[in-house]
């Protein structure tokens, strides 16, 4: 007879602990947006800061590394170490 060797409840990855945090955030918008079609204020508030402060999302420039036909794919050029460019 085998026995499965159960992790402890306490145990969890970072990418699980990830992924219950957002969906329960998720699910705050939903059933907002749900009720009267709008997002309130109390529960944007719960979701978001007015302080948060970040890095651009976009790089300020980026190579081409393919393209055909409609389709062109851009990635931010990066310098290596010892003077290698590459994308990222």
């Amino acid at each position: 007879m085998s026995e499965a060797v159960a992790k402890p409840a306490s145990v969890t990855w970072e990418t699980e602990d990830f992924n219950l945090a957002a969906g329960g955030q998720l699910h705050l918008l939903v059933d907002d947006f749900e009720r009267d079609g709008r997002l309130g204020r109390k529960v944007l508030a719960q979701l978001a800061s007015a302080n948060f402060r970040g890095d651009c999302l976009l790089p300020d420039s980026m190579s081409t590394v393919y393209e055909t036909g409609g389709l062109s794919i851009r990635r931010r050029a990066v310098e290596a170490p010892g003077g290698l460019s590459g994308t990222k």
